[in-house]
């Protein structure tokens, strides 16, 4: 998916994003990682707390810059976790 094409979309979903990135980043993956809040251009929210679904927002440019390598390797997990 080319720049283009991205910012034709109106709502960036994770799996918009997946394709976009082509590096083998999956859909859930980005889901997994905005709940744990070390997803640097996606966040999630909870619906109504107590609820297990989830809400994600996927900001455009924030995206761009993570695939042109201006954000650095923000989505390493292991890291997280152990936090």
């Amino acid at each position: 998916m080319t720049d283009q094409e991205l910012m034709a979309i109106p709502k960036i979903r994770p799996e918009d994003a997946a394709r976009y990135l082509q590096d083998g980043t999956t859909a859930q993956e980005i889901r997994v990682k905005a709940q744990f809040g070390i997803c640097p251009f996606c966040s999630a929210e909870k619906r109504t707390p107590g609820s297990r679904r989830h809400t994600y927002r996927v900001n455009i440019g924030l995206l761009m810059d993570y695939k042109a390598g201006k954000l650095g390797n923000g989505m390493k997990f292991q890291e997280a976790i152990r936090t």
